[in-house]
């Protein structure tokens, strides 16, 4: 007698339309939730503003090896002189091509650092963060602001996170200063005064 032979066919699994819709829209909230949670925009920020730290920190250095080179001058800003209580000081910004051009001419830079966000475009308090550089200015020994000293200098940039660590804070030492011209008050400033790092106004 011949042997009955049986064969079984395993049917195969697989996933429905809806199943499929069902996990893709799993994934694409799980993905939002992420995204959220990570915030990109807030990291290429930070990365920004720490890109202007080092900056700052860059041409502090250099205005430092200047001051050794030409045996106690600091470099001319391209805008001035303006007349203070003691005497005249100058300024200059990274948006205009003579920025402390002195210290490329010096060979003390091959470049100088330029804002990641700015344009040639930009003017003072337009709403953009730049770089500013003022001589013969250093922080005020009372109050807030800048006062007129021979050979000091401050070096501002604008960071745009302004729960950063480093941000300037007002005289109270704990909250956060808000530059006074409203188009830039979305930023925080990040203050050098003779190649130190500025944490808060004087109170």
């Amino acid at each position: 007698m011949r042997n009955k032979v049986t064969h079984s066919v395993q049917k195969l699994a697989g996933f429905t339309l809806i199943e499929l819709l069902v996990v893709i829209a799993v994934l694409g909230i799980l993905a939002a939730v992420v995204l959220v949670a990570v915030d990109p925009g807030a990291r290429i920020n930070e990365a920004r503003d720490a890109g202007r730290k080092q900056d700052l920190s860059t041409l502090s250095q250099a205005i430092e090896t200047y001051f050794t080179l030409t045996q106690g001058s600091i470099p001319r800003g391209s805008n001035g002189p303006y007349t203070v209580s003691g005497g005249q000081w100058y300024s200059d910004y990274s948006f205009q091509p003579t920025f402390l051009d002195e210290l490329t001419a010096r060979e003390v830079l091959k470049t100088i650092p330029a804002d990641p966000s700015e344009q040639p475009t930009d003017v003072p308090n337009g709403g953009k963060p730049y770089y500013i550089y003022y001589e013969n200015m250093r922080i005020k020994t009372s109050g807030i602001g800048l006062e007129y000293e021979l050979g000091s200098y401050v070096l501002y940039s604008y960071l745009e996170n302004r729960s950063d660590g480093d941000c300037l804070k007002a005289t109270d030492g704990v909250t956060t200063y808000t530059p006074s011209n409203p188009n830039m008050a979305i930023f925080c400033q990040y203050v050098i005064h003779n190649g130190e790092h500025v944490s808060q106004w004087n109170p």
